[in-house]
């Protein structure tokens, strides 16, 4: 609740910067794992929110919390905006770079339209 009584939507209020360092190390170090997968990443991700109040989470992303639950469990698809909505709810923000060994392309000889 904020200070006017009304039930905050926005995102999970960090309880401190520690914290929110450690979600987002625990998240970065699943997505830098050779056999990342979207059940691993989904289950820190509900892990997380399970920590963080599944329902306020579920109000940032603009759902409800059983439907967050099931995607974030592998019973319903999960789609790459709750991803962002639960990394946004949770003061996350997903970035990439350049990895060790990128991946080699094949020239055509044609050029990207």
């Amino acid at each position: 609740m904020n200070a006017a009584g009304k039930a905050s939507t926005g995102p999970v209020p960090a309880r401190t910067g520690d914290l929110v360092r450690q979600m987002a190390e625990h998240l970065d170090s699943r997505l830098r794992l050779r056999d990342c997968d979207e059940a691993g990443i989904a289950r820190a991700l509900l892990l997380m929110s399970e920590l963080h109040g599944m329902s306020r989470v579920a109000r940032a992303c603009g759902m409800n919390s059983d439907t967050l639950r099931r995607q974030l469990d592998g019973k319903q698809t999960l789609n790459f905006d709750t991803v962002l909505g639960v990394s946004r709810a949770l003061g996350l923000q997903l970035s990439a770079e350049v990895g060790a060994s990128p991946p080699t392309t094949v020239d055509d000889g044609q050029s990207p339209s």
